[in-house]
């Protein structure tokens, strides 16, 4: 239910996920592209949000208001808790707009703009619709998919790895 956000129900997934048995080397948590509770008790239990956004004027905005509240959430209630980057997905490369954007978005978050980019592909539609996983969609274009889907993975596990001690 994603109504009031209560300090005790912020914690809940972060308690239940403590729970488990078995130690896992990444969780992920999907949460809806909103800011109500359902996504503020996602982003408390978490240590890194990745931010999901589309190169369109109200996208780039959003993205903006979701790491207000990465932010807002790390001083109050989850203080691990760190941006991963944002990903750009739907990308359509002959898009001047979406090239206007794509710069508006490097300008507002810098490095935080992986270079990673989800395109727009029939693929990833057509897999989803079949029930399959894009990794086994018999296409180029989804070989294509989840080889970037691969990387963006490769950047959470190595963000999870802890800091080595810089030399003196």
């Amino acid at each position: 239910h994603d109504g009031p956000t209560y300090a005790h129900r912020l914690t809940r997934l972060r308690h239940a996920l403590a729970q488990l048995d078995e130690p896992y080397a990444l969780i992920l948590v999907d949460c809806p592209p909103s800011l109500g509770g359902l996504t503020r008790q996602g982003l408390t239990a978490c240590l890194r949000a990745l931010v999901v956004t589309e190169l369109g004027l109200f996208s780039v905005t959003a993205a903006g208001r979701a790491f207000a509240a990465i932010d807002e959430i790390r001083s109050s209630s989850a203080p691990d808790l760190r941006p991963l980057g944002v990903l750009v997905n739907r990308v359509r490369t002959r898009s001047s707009e979406q090239a206007f954007r794509q710069e508006e978005l490097m300008n507002m978050f810098g490095p935080l703009v992986l270079d990673t980019f989800i395109p727009e592909r029939a693929a990833l539609q057509q897999s989803q619709g079949a029930g399959s996983a894009i990794h086994d969609w018999p296409s180029r274009a989804a070989r294509d998919l989840a080889d970037r889907f691969d990387e963006v993975l490769a950047i959470a596990m190595t963000s999870m790895q802890p800091e080595k001690p810089v030399a003196n």
